[in-house]
């Protein structure tokens, strides 16, 4: 009588492993997953710290990265762009062509970081010698990123303080955003800069000249309303 096979080869790993080391699945002949449990838990805690990275989130003093809320704010608007975002009703996708330090008063630092596992580092043709050779937050070696080592803490046009930490993901008057100087450009270089929700939704895609005139016109309003001093100086500066 021949042998039953106890054990199968894992498709990541490539270590042969006794059934028990596999989750079932209905997808196989034999009911059990490719990947063995070691593997799939090692894939998923990869993805999640990869994510975490590319978004901002610290990792830990031993990653020598910490919590960045404007790359947090910079990847969702950058998702949302590159996605495709239409000028009014004309159905024209806008141009999307910015880097975060493109934008006035951004400056980036870049960061690399040691992969954290065989597969990560096979995916970037690394040997496991190499990964133990990389010194963690030294030297430009490893996986590269980057965080926001200064960015616009006020609205540069209303000077109110912005608060990068969206509430339950739901923008408020003071969330930044950010705004197209000419509204008939895209998102391009020397055509952008970060501003408070409440401004860029007041001037929407109101053409530069003429959103100038409404601009003074409203200020004007706000100051005589609050019953401020309305001197010429102060008038002067809108």
């Amino acid at each position: 009588m021949g042998t039953t096979m106890k054990s199968k080869v894992c498709n990541e790993c490539k270590v042969d492993k006794p059934f028990s080391e596999f989750n079932k699945t209905k997808d196989s002949k034999d009911g059990l997953q490719w990947k063995c449990r070691s593997c799939q838990i090692e894939i998923g805690a990869t993805a999640r710290r990869e994510y975490l990275l590319e978004y901002g989130f610290n990792l830990g003093k031993e990653e020598n990265v910490t919590d960045c809320l404007f790359k947090r704010w910079w990847k969702n608007k950058e998702g949302r762009c590159r996605f495709g975002v239409r000028k009014g009703g004309e159905g024209k996708v806008l141009e999307f062509n910015i880097e975060p330090s493109d934008i006035p008063g951004v400056k980036i630092k870049n960061i690399y970081y040691k992969p954290w596992s065989i597969a990560a580092a096979a995916r970037k043709g690394w040997s496991s010698k190499d990964v133990k050779n990389m010194a963690v937050g030294k030297g430009k070696v490893g996986i590269k990123s980057w965080v926001a080592k200064d960015y616009p803490k006020v609205c540069s046009k209303w000077g109110i303080k912005l608060d990068y930490d969206r509430k339950n993901g739901i923008s408020q008057y003071n969330s930044p955003s950010l705004d197209r100087k000419d509204p008939d450009k895209g998102y391009i270089p020397g055509n952008v800069r970060i501003v408070c929700q409440s401004y860029n939704m007041a001037k929407y895609n109101c053409p530069p000249d003429k959103w100038d005139v409404i601009e003074k016109q409203i200020a004007r309003y706000i100051l005589s309303h609050q019953q401020l001093d309305t001197n010429p100086k102060q008038m002067s500066l809108f």
